[in-house]
């Protein structure tokens, strides 16, 4: 699982180092250090390759005629880019990417169970001081109570 948060840069070529926890993960629990970036929603989803296959896998199983899915299918892997963590724990994060969702320098690593995101550190700090990013209370709409 991918859990906690990390300040990391971005250097002038457009990589970022990987928190090594999460790449201790990458390859003990999901057996590559291969992932997917997916721009989502001012920040990027960052998800290990198996994780990413079952998304495939369920994609494949969507009725390909209809319009939607179509759809669907053409803008969501459009946004996604599959790359490698490199020897010394890094990624390229492509410029494109890098450009949609506001990273510059400063981003945060965040864990997020089975995949993790990377955010600009701005963008980062207002989320979690938003309603959107309180955790507790979201915790609190999305938990139910366990049952005795």
């Amino acid at each position: 699982m991918f859990s906690g948060s990390f300040d990391h840069n971005i250097d002038k070529k457009g990589r970022v180092s990987i928190p090594a926890k999460f790449r201790e993960t990458l390859v003990k629990k999901y057996g590559s250090r291969g992932i997917t970036l997916i721009n989502h929603k001012g920040c990027l989803l960052v998800y290990p390759k198996k994780v990413w296959e079952k998304m495939i896998e369920q994609c494949d199983s969507l009725n390909p005629f209809d319009p939607k899915v179509l759809n669907f299918q053409r803008s969501f892997f459009a946004m996604a880019h599959e790359l490698e963590v490199d020897s010394q724990g890094r990624v390229l994060v492509p410029s494109k990417l890098r450009d949609q969702a506001g990273l510059e320098k400063e981003v945060v690593i965040v864990g997020s169970a089975n995949k993790f995101e990377i955010w600009d550190k701005g963008s980062w700090e207002a989320f979690s001081l938003s309603p959107e990013g309180d955790g507790w209370a979201l915790a609190a709409q999305v938990f139910k109570p366990p049952q005795a």
